[in-house]
């Protein structure tokens, strides 16, 4: 089996819980037009998502954050018929 590297850096990560406003996921694959990135618990639980039409290439999108829980979670950007993710820990 292979294990896939996350395809998104977070700043700030891990992040505080009900103390980071936002982060910043850095994309490995710049993406443009429609895109929607959710955000999930370890149980595939989708606990944010939002859609955002980006009208140039970016590789840089800011998440405003929802109030989370201590723990893991996975960040997905889908855009271009592609899904990126990574993770987000909550302390």
């Amino acid at each position: 089996t292979t294990n896939k590297k996350p395809t998104i850096s977070i700043y700030p990560n891990p992040i505080i819980s009900n103390n980071t406003a936002a982060v910043v996921a850095t994309l490995e694959k710049a993406i443009s037009g429609e895109s929607q990135a959710q955000i999930s618990d370890v149980n595939g639980k989708i606990v944010w998502q939002n859609k955002a039409n980006f009208a140039t290439q970016t590789h840089q999108i800011l998440i405003d954050l929802p109030e989370l829980a201590a723990g893991q979670y996975f960040l997905a950007v889908s855009a271009n018929h592609q899904i990126q993710v990574g993770v987000l820990v909550v302390q």
